[in-house]
């Protein structure tokens, strides 16, 4: 019960924390195709990430797919897929941030995922800006194209 207590009140705070961040950069909805804009709102997004950053990212960009599309359109072997890819990465994120800030686990995961919504939202407004441009949310975007083969790259490592 003591777990479960914990488990409890430390998604509470993770949801109250991300409910607290700020929306993704409004600039960002205005020009997607501006990378520099997007990478300055991404590591807002998560400043303090530290070696997980690149691990968060690629969670985010995952969860992002997810979300936008949903597993109706993804059907259950992508959405399956792409859930176990993301926690993956949720799970190496939070090892990366244990180890180099000396968090204790369910610190170090509790963040992480803080910071993989955080992402994960940034992705999405990105989609729904990409959509108003090209009528497409990643497809003709080259950002999107880059992130998935570098996460595609750490996805290899792990």
């Amino acid at each position: 019960m003591t777990r479960l207590r914990f488990i409890l009140t430390a998604t509470a705070i993770m949801v109250l924390i991300a409910l607290a961040l700020p929306a993704p950069a409004v600039a960002q909805a205005q020009e997607p195709r501006d990378r520099r804009a997007f990478e300055a709102a991404a590591e807002a997004a998560a400043p303090m990430a530290g070696r997980s950053y690149a691990w968060a990212r690629c969670a985010g960009l995952y969860r992002s797919v997810r979300l936008h599309a949903g597993r109706q359109a993804l059907g259950e072997t992508r959405w399956d897929y792409a859930s176990q890819v993301e926690a993956a990465l949720h799970r190496r994120a939070s090892l990366e941030r244990a180890e180099e800030f000396g968090q204790a686990w369910p610190s170090a995961r509790v963040s992480a995922e803080v910071d993989i919504d955080a992402l994960a939202r940034l992705y999405l407004a990105r989609y729904h800006a990409m959509i108003a441009a090209t009528g497409r949310p990643w497809s003709r975007d080259p950002l999107w194209a880059q992130d998935n083969a570098t996460c595609g790259g750490l996805l290899d490592g792990l």
